[in-house]
């Protein structure tokens, strides 16, 4: 599966699972508006979920955001609430960062999809091939 998920406007987001965290950068692309930001957020936001949960993503998960003004984050936090409330694994939306990135939290309910897909996968894949044929 391509770390790349485009968004509505040329805009996309590029979701990246390493051990410790997953890492979502969300660009405009070509979209250089004041809105373009906002615009692009919002997509993720309401798109969020639905990629967690196909990729298998859980555990820390931190978000670069397109810049938006500071007044525009209670906005995107309301849309990212509403996108998580009828998500069945448990999430935890901690908040913003210092540094301006947003952080949550996901229960991890199975190994990540890329690793099933042959990618590399810190040992997991070896226990669940030993798991399989004991």
């Amino acid at each position: 599966m391509s770390t790349r998920v485009d968004l509505d406007g040329g805009a996309w987001a590029s979701i990246e699972s390493l051990r410790a965290l997953s890492a979502i950068d969300v660009n405009t692309g070509s979209d250089t508006s004041p809105a373009a930001g906002l615009k692009a957020n919002i997509a993720l936001a309401r798109d969020l979920p639905r990629q967690l949960r196909l990729r298998g993503i859980g555990g820390q998960i931190v978000i670069d955001f397109a810049p938006i003004a500071k007044r525009d984050r209670g906005t995107l936090e309301q849309v990212l609430r509403a996108a998580f409330k009828a998500e069945t694994a448990e999430t935890v939306l901690i908040g913003w960062t210092a540094m301006g990135l947003f952080e949550l939290n996901r229960k991890r309910d199975r190994i990540l999809l890329s690793r099933l897909a042959g990618g590399h996968d810190g040992g997991e894949m070896s226990d669940l091939r030993q798991a399989l044929h004991s």
